[in-house]
């Protein structure tokens, strides 16, 4: 579904919420923007680039820690990734903007969260990552050694095989002839953006500490990959959206 082709039938109210819901619970974010857009019910709505997806879902929406950080957030920027899906090169660009924001921002920030800042100096020593070196970026990948701290270890590890994962499943595409190189590139986010809900989780942070991580790292990131292409996104002033006390939004018709 294409951007122009993109109209609000009906005003509805639509709680954001932890994972898919349902009609009656509410959605997360991909979920709200399929049923503003009238598509069927789902978190995969086809007028989203599948990367900018990823983030959504697994570095905002389901980091942040409930219903009216969700509305507070996303509210204003709900509309803004439709129409972000098209072309292949576009989606390859948003893919490593992705990655190196992983590389030096997320996972630096993670391991010194984790009390290894040995580990966070050697992913910051990386080379940028593009497609011609990722093979070679996976080798490089900093293993844990003795002077890492016992402590975290098994978060550590979550977090560098999602890292790792998400590098691998684009770097050996040639090898899924069944698969479609958009389809590698969602299903890589996915690994990367799961590695940010993984560390925030295990830090048990509260619903304040979870909405001021977001806006300060991954809202940025969000804002970064919706600049990339051609597309201008649908701007709502805050005052647009309106936040019901039950935690359901509320947003303007689109003609």
């Amino acid at each position: 579904m294409s951007f122009d082709a993109f109209k609000m039938l009906d005003q509805k109210p639509i709680k954001l919420v932890l994972g898919q819901g349902d009609p009656k619970t509410g959605g997360c974010w991909m979920t709200a923007v399929s049923a503003y857009a009238g598509l069927e019910w789902n978190d995969h709505p086809e007028c989203v680039c599948c990367v900018i997806r990823g983030v959504c879902i697994g570095c905002i929406n389901d980091v942040l820690g409930s219903d009216v950080s969700r509305g507070d957030v996303i509210g204003p920027r709900l509309f803004d990734p439709i129409g972000t899906r098209g072309d292949i090169e576009i989606t390859k660009q948003r893919y490593l903007i992705l990655a190196n924001w992983a590389k030096n921002v997320f996972l630096p920030y993670a391991c010194r969260m984790l009390n290894n800042d040995n580990l966070a100096e050697r992913f910051e020593a990386l080379h940028e990552i593009t497609f011609d070196n990722m093979l070679e970026v996976i080798k490089m990948l900093p293993r844990f050694d003795a002077s890492d701290p016992p402590l975290n270890v098994e978060m550590q590890s979550h977090i560098w095989m999602g890292f790792a994962n998400g590098l691998c499943r684009v770097a050996m595409y040639s090898l899924h002839d069944r698969c479609t190189f958009e389809y590698i590139l969602a299903d890589a986010a996915t690994y990367i953006a799961g590695t940010v809900y993984a560390l925030v989780t295990h830090m048990d942070w509260n619903a304040e500490q979870r909405e001021q991580f977001v806006l300060k790292y991954t809202i940025p990131l969000f804002d970064e990959l919706i600049a990339v292409g051609n597309k201008t996104p649908i701007e709502l002033s805050p005052n647009a959206v309106a936040l019901r006390d039950d935690g359901y939004i509320t947003v303007p018709l689109i003609e």
